[in-house]
Formats: C-alpha cells, sequence, structure tokens
C-alpha cells in the first residue's frame, strides 16, 4: 500500500476517534460576552501588565488564544473546565477581560510610582 493511501486512512481513523465539540448554547459558559471564565482571563491580563507584557502583545497573545482554543478543545478536551466552543460574543468578551486586567495593574503600579 502506497504511504499516501497509509496517511489518508490514518488520518480518516483518527478523526473519529476525536470528540465531537459543539459550539455553547445560550444559558451555558462560553456563550456570553462575560462569563465566569472572564476572571481567569482578567487575571492573566493582569499577570501579564505585572510582567511588563506591552498592550499590544496581551492583545495580539489573547487573539491568538481565542483562535487556538477551538482546535484546542477538538484535540484535548480533557483540559478545559468546559469544552464547548466559545461563541464570537464570548471570544470578545474574554479578550476585553485580559486587556482590563492588564489596565488595572498598569493604572494601580503607575499611582504607586
Amino acid at each position: 500500500m502506497c504511504l499516501r493511501l497509509r496517511l489518508y486512512l490514518a488520518s480518516v481513523a483518527l478523526s473519529y476517534k476525536m470528540p465531537r465539540v459543539r459550539k455553547a448554547k445560550r444559558g451555558e459558559g462560553n456563550y456570553p460576552i462575560v462569563d465566569r471564565y472572564s476572571l481567569v482571563h482578567g487575571v492573566v491580563g493582569g499577570m501579564m501588565g505585572l510582567a511588563g507584557v506591552s498592550f499590544g502583545t496581551a492583545f495580539v497573545t489573547s487573539v491568538l488564544w481565542e483562535l487556538a482554543e477551538p482546535t484546542m478543545k477538538r484535540n484535548i478536551p480533557e483540559i478545559f473546565p468546559k469544552s464547548t466552543i466559545d461563541t464570537p460574543q464570548n471570544k470578545i468578551g474574554d479578550t476585553a477581560s485580559l486587556l482590563f486586567g492588564w489596565w488595572l495593574v498598569k493604572k494601580s503600579t503607575e499611582k504607586n510610582k
């Protein structure tokens, strides 16, 4: 059997083993613009601010995370407390929460100087 055919068959077999992950529905976490995970995103933003990460880097990191998250939820759902796929408004809220946490830390450390 040629290598291409073997690779194709292996990819088909793996796709059947991958868990089916669905989009979050109304009333669930990962659906509204702000949910219980928004606090986690805010804390991460605050930690980034304390570490001296720039606003632009924090923003790009958050956007890249939100783009990669659905693939990670499909491939390794066990690392997430809720493996439903975020809605677009939730992705915006997560990024806004991270940036708000970053901003709060920057403002509070600015005042203490």
